[in-house]
C-alpha cells in the first residue's frame, strides 16, 4: 500500500492514478484525519438489447385501494408484531 499526505498528492496525481491502475493500494491521509482511498471504477456495463415501449405491459398491477389512506392501527401498531 502506498500512503502519501493530501499535500503530497495534490501535485502527483498522474504518479497515484498509475500506480492504482497497476493493481497498487494508494491512501491519501488529510489533516483533519480522514483517509481516501484511491481506486480503479470499471465502466459500467452497457445492456445490450432494444428498448420497446409496452414490452412489460401487463405484468405488473397495482391494487385498486393504492391510493387510500392507510388505518389508524398501521401507524399506531406496535413494531415487534
Amino acid at each position: 500500500m502506498y500512503s502519501v499526505t493530501l499535500q503530497e498528492a495534490e501535485g502527483h496525481l498522474g504518479e497515484l492514478a498509475k500506480r492504482v491502475t497497476s493493481g497498487e493500494s494508494v491512501v491519501i491521509h488529510c489533516q483533519d484525519g480522514s483517509q481516501l482511498k484511491l481506486v480503479v471504477e470499471k465502466p459500467a456495463k452497457r445492456v445490450s438489447g432494444e428498448r420497446v415501449f409496452g414490452r412489460y405491459e401487463g405484468q405488473g398491477w397495482m391494487s385498486d385501494d393504492f391510493d387510500d389512506e392507510l388505518p389508524e392501527s398501521f401507524w399506531l401498531s406496535d413494531s415487534n408484531t
